[in-house]
């Protein structure tokens, strides 16, 4: 997998964005023995350097690696511990079930990265006889595994010679290199990906690459980066004013606004796409059991957002939909469903941001009198240790915070209810 793509070949350089024979040297060289006293205590570097089993330590960086996409390691940590304490082997996330493993999962995010590390467990016990992929190329075969993860487990877990990229290592190599093209190009990730592979120690891979993402996490951030602390800031080119050796050059800074001659001008992004609005109709419907209030429930479609999540009853619904449309809306449903329900009411709603979709979801709860025998109901306590989303934690407490609030003004209305005043005599004078 090392060397540069053909679309990184095709890209026409002045010659300062690459490193030379020197510089490389001396970059590893800076970078190991600063990742040597100042690497973050993390679980999972531990278990990579204790654990003597090749599959259970490839496991356990796989599983690492999937968790830390999209998500920051201080969220990571006490995830990662409760995964590796239940499922320490791909043996034993391979017998659990999908709706074990999205419990685990709950409040994670990203929940198809949980089904993509169950479907490899199986996949490496039931056709590879237990025994984790060594190779980057073999890794890119399994479930979910993409470019990066397949190099970042080859490389730490394994020792194999191949770099990474990733948000961190981009925002890096950009800055030491004075890449000013935007990055998000895919011709620029490809040379990124070459500046890697050539950097990568090869005695060291594993560290080295770490101590790429590391800088980036901790010294090289995206904001208010610490450039004096920086092992190699002797070697960045950020700071430095790069002339266009070639006007051909399609990654040097080019057009406006001008270069501010600092770390904050790269990496150069291309403008995101607004997150699209979304309106999803939530339904509380509720029965008293024999141990309390209990909730209709439903799960997810296996593909798409949320596959396989639990939720309460859940619609969805044009953005621009009117509140007597929405309550037609969910009225029909029940209708359809053949359900009598006494009790419909708005209780509120409650906003959460996916990573492309800004959702709105609107809160009704009924009471179930009869009518559908297939419906499942939970209590809201085995609800919310179900695997269910953040956004759908937010919509259970404001059910319970609403339901809880007009349990106490029914109390402070009740009619029946003497006050203290009552059993007071007024004082004739």
């Amino acid at each position: 997998m090392k060397g540069r793509s053909s679309k990184a070949k095709d890209v026409q350089s002045c010659g300062v964005h690459s490193f030379s024979t020197e510089d490389t040297h001396n970059v590893r060289y800076a970078l190991l023995a600063w990742f040597a006293q100042n690497a973050r205590k993390l679980p999972w570097r531990a278990k990579n350097k204790l654990e003597e089993n090749d599959n259970i330590r490839g496991y356990a960086i796989l599983v690492s690696e999937i968790m830390l996409q999209q998500t920051q390691v201080t969220t990571v940590i006490d995830y990662y511990k409760k995964w590796m304490t239940k499922w320490p082997t791909t043996l034993h996330l391979s017998r659990a079930s999908l709706d074990e493993v999205n419990q685990v999962w709950s409040g994670l995010g990203y929940y198809s990265r949980a089904r993509r590390l169950w479907e490899t467990a199986k996949l490496i016990e039931n056709d590879l006889n237990g025994v984790m992929p060594r190779s980057s190329e073999e890794l890119l075969k399994l479930p979910g595994v993409g470019r990066y993860t397949a190099c970042a487990v080859a490389s730490i877990a394994y020792g194999e010679s191949v770099g990474i990229v990733d948000g961190n290592v981009l925002r890096v190599m950009s800055r030491m290199r004075a890449i000013g093209a935007e990055i998000d190009a895919s011709a620029v990730t490809e040379w990124i990906w070459g500046l890697a592979n050539n950097l990568v120690d090869p005695e060291q891979p594993g560290d080295f690459n770490q101590s790429v993402m590391e800088l980036g996490a901790t010294v090289c951030t995206p904001k208010n980066p610490s450039c004096d602390k920086c092992p190699v800031k002797d070697k960045c080119l950020a700071k430095q004013s790069v002339p266009d050796i070639e006007e051909s050059c399609e990654l040097c800074w080019k057009g406006i606004p001008e270069r501010s001659l600092g770390a904050l001008d790269f990496p150069k992004k291309a403008k995101k796409n607004a997150s699209r609005e979304e309106i999803t109709l939530v339904l509380a419907l509720s029965k008293l059991s024999d141990g309390g209030r209990v909730f209709a429930v439903q799960q997810r479609p296996q593909t798409g957002l949320l596959a396989n999540m639990w939720e309460l009853l859940s619609l969805p619904a044009t953005k621009d939909s009117k509140e007597d449309e929405q309550e037609q809306r969910l009225t029909e449903f029940l209708q359809e469903k053949k359900i009598l329900y006494t009790d419909f009411q708005r209780r509120g709603s409650v906003n959460h941001i996916f990573s492309h979709i800004n959702m709105k979801y609107i809160v009704f709860s009924a009471t179930f009198v009869k009518g559908d025998e297939s419906l499942t109901f939970v209590s809201a306590d085995d609800f919310l240790q179900k695997g269910i989303s953040t956004a759908m934690r937010k919509v259970m407490a404001l059910v319970k915070s609403s339901r809880e609030k007009r349990k106490g003004d029914a109390i402070m209305k009740d009619p029946k209810q003497k006050s203290i005043s009552s059993y007071f005599q007024p004082v004739k004078k």
